[in-house]
C-alpha cells in the first residue's frame, strides 16, 4: 500500500539518487488528471463517481508525504470515447499515439483512467498511468451497488467503492480532511456550468438552488452562468471563458438520480471547482440526498443537497482568511465588535463573526446590530434558522423602522418554505415601497414552482419582477427569471403582457 502511495503522489523518480542534505532531490508537485469514466449503460453514475474520485483526493491532497511534497490535480479535455476504451481496459503500457494524445488532454504527470463494468454488480476499475513512459503504475477496482447504501448505515452514492479505492491507494480514512483554498486562489469572477447529467427534467432545481445560494452567501464577487460544459472542462473552453468573459475559474460537476421500477428515490451531486485557464482544481466536493419516507418530496433533498455543497465551498473559501483575520486588533467597544463581525461575514468566517456579535450583544449601543449580525449568520446555518427567526424579531423589537430587518425576516422564512416570507416582505414595503430586493423576494416566491405553478402565481411573479425590474432596470438574473415566467404563460414580452 506505501509503494502505491508513493507512486501516486509521483515520487518513483530515483529514490536513490541523494542530494547534499542525504534525501533524495526535490521535482516540482506532481500533477494528476482524472478522466471521466465510461459506461455505456450508466454514463451519469461513470461520471459522477469521477467526480467522487476528484472529491475523494482534494480531501487527501493536502498531507504532506514524502518531504512534505503534495499532488495537484488538474482538469483534462475530453477524450473520444472509442480512444478512452482503449486506454482504460489495456493491461499493457500506453504506447504510440494513444500515449500522446493522452498526454496532450491531460497536462499532467500521472493520468487516472477507468470504466465501469455492470456483470451483476457495478465494479468500478482504475488505472494510474505515468505519462512520461505510459506504464501502468497501479490498478484498482471495486464493487459498487446502490442497494448497499440502505443496507450500510445509509451511507451516500460511491461511499463504499470510493472508501475501498481510496484504501487500495494506501490512503488512510482518518487522513481525510476538507481542503481550504490559499489566500491568492480565492476567485473574485466565477462561472456556474449547468451540471453534467441526463435527468433534465430534475436538475434544474439544483441548479438554480446552488447559484443562488452561492448568490445569497456572497461566495464570490460575481457569478454568471454559463451552459452545460460536458465530463470535463477543456482547455479550449477554459480560455475562451478568460478571454470572452474574464472569468477567473468555473464551478462545474454532475449529477445522478437513483432508484427503481423508474421512481427516483435519492440524488447525489459532485461540484469541483476549476481555475481558468490553467486548469488546477481548487476545491470539490459531493453530497447525497435519498426520500426515506414515500411522502418525502424532491424540494427538502434539493435543499439538503444544495446547502451543504455551498457551505462546503464557503468554508473552504473562508479558510483563505484566517490568517489575515488572526491579525487584526481587537475592538474596544460594541460598535467596533459589530463592525469587526460584519467583516467576517463578508469572508464567510461564520464562527468568528458570531463571536464578534455575542461580544456586540453586551453593549446597548450596538445591540440591534448584534442581533441583525446574529441573524444572518445562523440564517447561514440551515439547522439553525429558528435561532435566525428569533434574532431578527428582537432587531425588530428595537427598531421597526428599518424595511430590511422585515426583509431578512423574509428571507428566512423563505428559505424555510412558510408564507409568512408574504408577510413581512410586505411589511417591509409598506415602511419603503422602493425598497426593492422585497419586491425580488416575492417574485421568487411566487415564481418558485416551475413545474407546478399555477397561473395567479404565475401572474403574481410577473407584477412583482415588473416593478423590481422598474427598480433595478440591469439586473439580468432577474430578468431571465421573468421571462421564464412569461414563457410559462405564453407570452413573449412583459409589454404584451400589459397590452402593450
Amino acid at each position: 500500500m506505501k509503494v502505491f502511495l508513493l507512486m501516486l503522489i509521483g515520487l518513483t523518480s530515483p529514490l536513490f539518487a541523494m542530494g547534499d542534505d542525504g534525501f533524495p532531490p526535490r521535482e516540482a508537485t506532481p500533477r494528476m488528471a482524472v478522466f471521466p469514466l465510461l459506461s455505456e449503460r450508466d454514463p451519469d453514475y461513470a461520471v459522477f463517481m469521477s467526480d467522487r474520485l476528484v472529491d475523494e483526493l482534494m480531501r487527501h491532497r493536502d498531507i504532506p508525504a514524502w518531504q512534505g511534497r503534495w499532488f495537484e490535480l488538474v482538469e483534462p479535455d475530453t477524450l473520444p470515447a472509442a480512444r478512452m476504451r482503449e486506454i482504460a481496459t489495456t493491461q499493457q503500457a500506453v504506447q504510440g499515439d494513444d500515449l500522446n494524445v493522452l498526454r496532450s488532454a491531460a497536462q499532467a504527470d500521472r493520468a487516472m483512467v477507468g470504466y465501469v463494468s455492470h456483470a451483476g454488480t457495478r465494479t468500478v476499475h482504475l488505472r494510474l498511468i505515468d505519462l512520461a513512459t505510459g506504464e501502468v503504475q497501479w490498478m484498482g477496482r471495486a464493487r459498487d451497488d446502490e442497494q448497499w447504501q440502505w443496507i450500510y448505515a445509509q451511507r451516500a452514492a460511491g461511499d463504499i467503492a470510493m472508501g475501498n479505492v481510496m484504501a487500495q491507494l494506501g490512503f488512510k480514512s482518518d487522513a481525510r480532511q476538507g481542503a481550504s483554498l490559499a489566500a491568492d486562489e480565492v476567485p473574485l469572477h466565477a462561472a456556474f456550468a449547468r451540471l453534467h447529467t441526463s435527468q433534465r427534467a430534475l436538475v434544474g432545481g439544483y441548479e438554480n438552488l446552488i447559484r443562488e445560494t452561492m448568490q445569497a452567501n456572497q461566495v464570490f464577487g460575481q457569478i454568471d452562468v454559463i451552459p452545460a460544459v460536458g465530463a470535463r472542462l477543456g482547455r479550449a473552453e477554459r480560455e475562451a471563458l478568460a478571454q470572452g468573459r474574464g472569468v477567473d475559474a468555473v464551478v462545474c460537476g454532475s449529477m445522478v438520480g437513483m432508484g427503481k421500477d423508474n421512481v427516483i428515490n435519492a440524488v447525489a451531486v459532485a461540484l469541483r471547482l476549476v481555475e481558468v485557464p490553467s486548469g488546477r482544481i481548487l476545491w470539490a466536493s459531493s453530497s447525497h440526498a435519498q426520500r426515506v419516507w414515500r411522502h418525502d418530496d424532491f424540494d427538502g433533498l434539493t435543499q439538503q443537497i444544495s446547502t451543504h455543497l455551498v457551505y462546503d465551498l464557503a468554508r473552504a473559501r473562508a479558510g483563505a482568511h484566517l490568517g489575515e483575520w488572526a491579525d487584526q486588533p481587537e475592538p474596544e467597544d460594541g460598535p467596533g465588535w459589530a463592525n469587526r463581525g460584519m467583516m467576517a461575514l463578508e469572508r464567510g468566517l461564520l464562527d468568528q463573526a458570531e463571536e464578534a456579535f455575542a461580544k456586540a450583544e453586551k453593549f446597548e449601543d450596538s445591540r440591534i446590530l448584534a442581533y441583525e449580525g446574529m441573524g444572518r449568520v445562523y440564517a447561514r446555518r440551515p439547522a439553525l434558522r429558528k435561532r435566525a427567526l428569533d434574532y431578527f424579531n428582537r432587531a425588530i423589537r428595537e427598531d421597526s423602522t428599518r424595511a430590511d430587518l422585515f426583509y431578512e425576516l423574509a428571507s428566512v422564512y423563505y428559505d424555510i418554505g412558510t408564507e409568512q416570507c408574504l408577510t413581512m416582505a410586505r411589511r417591509a414595503l409598506a415602511i419603503d415601497p422602493d425598497y426593492s430586493p422585497a419586491y425580488r423576494l416575492l417574485g421568487n416566491w411566487y415564481a418558485r414552482d416551475e413545474w407546478y405553478a399555477r397561473p395567479q402565481d404565475n401572474a403574481q411573479a410577473v407584477v412583482y419582477y415588473g416593478r423590481y425590474m422598474a427598480l433595478e432596470p440591469g439586473d439580468a438574473d432577474v430578468a431571465v427569471r421573468l421571462g421564464k415566467v412569461l414563457a410559462r404563460m405564453g407570452i413573449s414580452t412583459l409589454a404584451s403582457y400589459h397590452g402593450g
